[in-house]
């Protein structure tokens, strides 16, 4: 009932903005809307702070007295800790994954396909029998782990991912978990060509 009335006023609040603002000719008009517009915004900024209170006071409530080491203490303190674990996916034939395994499992048939010469296109035959010659160059340097984040870092969070549907922010979580995996990986793929 009060989320249904907060959404009301926050719609009516920023209607009444957008009157006043597009009020531009008539000074007089556009004072009166200007009134209009702060004192309906003033009504659902104490409607906001009100349901906060009241939902700050329900929450430090729920916890029993007994206990000194609880919810609230840990949330104060910045020590409750949230075990982050993967959600649900809906697979294919539209069923969903039940738990971490089968997520995990469903993520990897995705991104990681089975590589099969069957499947393959022109250019990934092409690229088959240009792997087979061999590479006549001196061996790179390999690459730090602070060149990786320097690169990794730089990369424009807005762009889409290419074929393999990686992300920046992708990348950058596997970075930040697993800096000397995906050193690794990268120096694997430079040393194999």
């Amino acid at each position: 009932m009060v989320e249904r009335q907060i959404k009301i006023l926050r719609k009516k609040v920023n209607a009444l903005r957008r009157r006043y603002q597009r009020t531009l000719s008539n000074e007089d008009l556009r004072s009166e809307r200007k009134a209009q517009y702060n004192e309906g915004k003033r009504q659902y900024q104490l409607k906001l702070k009100d349901k906060r209170f009241k939902s700050w006071q329900k929450y430090c409530s729920s916890t029993e007295e007994s206990n000194p080491w609880n919810a609230i203490y840990k949330t104060a303190s910045g020590k409750s800790r949230n075990k982050t674990c993967l959600t649900t996916l809906q697979q294919p034939d539209g069923t969903f994954t039940l738990d971490t395994e089968s997520t995990t499992k469903h993520m990897l048939d995705y991104f990681v396909p089975e590589d099969k010469k069957t499947n393959d296109s022109a250019v990934h035959k092409q690229i088959r029998e240009q792997v087979k010659e061999p590479v006549d160059t001196e061996d790179d340097k390999s690459f730090s782990q602070e060149e990786i984040a320097f690169v990794i870092k730089k990369f424009n969070p807005k762009k889409a991912p290419g074929e393999d549907g990686l992300t920046s922010e992708i990348l950058l979580r596997v970075f930040r978990n697993f800096p000397s995996f995906l050193t690794e990986l990268y120096n694997k793929c430079l040393k194999e060509s």
